[in-house]
């Protein structure tokens, strides 16, 4: 067994809409040593164009021995056969005794196209970083009568940081690597504030030293 930290990859879930290929699969520690503050700096399937993560790094976390964490990607189907394996290729860095990289390759097959078990709400979050203060801006791009709504939206922070605004109330949890900010609704009975279709929350800010983010929207 390696003596050092040692990325390796599990198997890939694949997901085929029609109109995208989505990919999930687990990054895991296979050597002796932690691997401190694992970004991902890149993802690749084929020669498909990536459409999430928009930007990179995305933070993983710190992965003991045997430890492991999850990589979600969102790739157009555009040149992606169904039946046919891709090659795909995620690289990154850790840190152990100094910043070292990584890159794993695993080829993956992509499935038939098929609809989701459940509707899929359409959402989109706004960045915007200026002076250490990272503002984030939610949107719900559902269409007029929609039933989905965004009733959470959560942040992994690689950093320390502190909330300075927030539109939704908020809960916070801390880990040894990072900060868990999750903004969870109010219920009042004249002013709820889940985010309805075509409706935007803002803003959501944090500042830190140098956050790292990774997003995410939960429907009702």
């Amino acid at each position: 067994m390696a003596s050092k930290p040692q990325i390796g990859t599990g198997n890939a879930t694949v997901i085929n809409t029609g109109e995208e290929v989505i990919v999930s699969i687990t990054v895991a520690n296979i050597g002796n040593e932690t691997a401190s503050k694992v970004f991902l700096t890149g993802a690749t399937l084929g020669a498909a164009r990536r459409i999430s993560p928009q930007n990179f790094p995305v933070y993983i976390g710190s992965l003991t021995n045997e430890g492991s964490g999850s990589i979600g990607a969102r790739f157009s189907h555009t040149g992606l056969t169904p039946g046919q394996q891709y090659l795909l290729t995620l690289r990154g860095t850790y840190e152990a005794g100094g910043t070292l990289g990584f890159v794993v390759n695993r080829y993956v097959m992509i499935p038939q196209p098929a609809p989701y078990a459940s509707p899929r709400l359409r959402s989109h979050v706004n960045v915007l970083l200026n002076n250490a203060t990272w503002t984030y801006t939610i949107f719900n791009d559902e269409p007029l009568g929609s039933s989905l709504y965004i009733a959470a939206f959560h942040l992994d922070i690689a950093a320390s940081a502190a909330v300075t605004a927030c539109a939704l109330r908020r809960r916070m949890a801390r880990a040894s690597a990072c900060t868990a900010i999750l903004l969870v609704p109010v219920y009042p009975p004249a002013a709820p504030t889940t985010i309805a279709h075509r409706d935007t929350v803002a803003p959501a800010q944090i500042v830190a030293a140098a956050p790292h983010c990774a997003g995410h929207c939960a429907p009702t």
